[in-house]
């Protein structure tokens, strides 16, 4: 599995869409997130999604 570096990769377009609910507190710590790192909050949801893919892999 390829590490999140930024963007997706070009080579491997993410075409699947997902719709989440947040609450409103998650939603302030995603756009925190998106500020803190420049990220986008695709980018910043698909890192999440390897961290806990990785913590789990163990």
């Amino acid at each position: 599995m390829a590490g999140i570096k930024g963007k997706h990769n070009p080579v491997d377009p993410a075409t699947n869409q997902l719709k989440v609910k947040l609450t409103q507190e998650e939603l302030t710590m995603l756009n925190k997130c998106v500020k803190l790192t420049g990220k986008t909050k695709s980018d910043v949801v698909r890192e999440g999604i390897e961290e806990v893919f990785k913590k789990y892999q163990k």
